[in-house]
């Protein structure tokens, strides 16, 4: 059986790694985007739990060449189910899976 975009959206926990703008380029580059702290996990908590309400998020966009978020954020509707990735070190974020 295949998923119907319709039903499903996957969410890129890569997408809410921290906004570190304010850091000049070299130090971004240095930083460790492997470890949990490196995401902001209060929007992405937040923002999952307005998809499991059904409502729609203006998620954010990472930019991997300049470390940093874009200004434009993708709207995305909420969906049937929710895929997120890369999250389970996060105890905030495990506890809104359903199994």
């Amino acid at each position: 059986m295949l998923l119907q975009e319709q039903v499903v959206v996957v969410i890129n926990a890569d997408d809410y790694y921290k906004d570190h703008s304010k850091l000049s380029i070299e130090e971004r580059a240095k930083m460790n985007y492997d470890h949990p702290r490196s995401i902001d996990n209060d929007p992405l908590v937040r923002q999952i739990k307005e998809l499991v309400l059904g409502k729609p998020i203006n998620m954010p966009r990472y930019d991997y060449i300049t470390h940093s978020r874009k200004k434009e954020t993708t709207l995305v509707d909420s969906h049937q189910i929710v895929v997120l990735d890369l999250t389970l070190a996060v105890k905030e974020v495990r506890q809104l899976y359903e199994y």
